[in-house]
């Protein structure tokens, strides 16, 4: 599934024409949501289809470069048969974006989290979650008119529960407007 899905992503960059990097020494912002598909790394547990909301900032310093940070709710989580690990997070992502051809562009920085929400569905996980997460998005993106699509990769560098050294891994795939 995740095959077909960056195939189509590939495919709408390469038939969509219209380029829209936003101009030299602007900001704007971008309100988007998406999907991800999260597990945490030595668990032995299954993806969890999760989702994303929030709204990014982007400053354009010159044609190739930008600056975005932004203000998300994300959540993560894991499962296994009907049992799930289900974690909420408000993040604050600060990334490097590069533009390498008409509006098609590669992204990646640091991702703070904190976390305010801890669930569980018939899982018995004697652990708290961690309040604070960081992590690593790699990703690439594409402009077109006044919208955004972007898929990354997060690779979590802190443990998800203090007791276990799960780590938040995930593909997220957003969604934007640009205004």
């Amino acid at each position: 599934m995740m095959k077909k899905l960056f195939v189509l992503l590939f495919l709408l960059c390469v038939v969509v024409k219209g380029m829209a990097q936003q101009d030299v020494r602007t900001l704007r912002f971008e309100p988007h949501l998406g999907v991800s598909f999260t597990n945490l790394t030595n668990s032995g547990l299954d993806t969890k289809n999760c989702w994303i909301l929030g709204v990014g900032a982007q400053y354009q310093l010159d044609e190739k470069f930008g600056v975005v940070t932004g203000l998300n709710y994300s959540t993560y989580g894991a499962k296994d048969n009907n049992a799930s690990l289900n974690l909420g997070y408000i993040e604050v992502p600060l990334l490097a974006k590069f533009y390498v051809y008409n509006g098609l562009s590669v992204h990646t920085g640091v991702e703070l989290g904190y976390n305010v929400y801890d669930g569980r569905t018939d899982f018995l996980l004697f652990s708290e979650a961690n309040k604070f997460a960081a992590g690593i998005p790699v990703g690439v993106g594409y402009d077109f008119k006044h919208f955004t699509i972007n898929a990354q990769y997060y690779f979590g560098l802190t443990k998800a529960y203090k007791d276990f050294s799960y780590k938040n891994r995930g593909v997220k795939i957003t969604l934007g407007y640009k205004i």
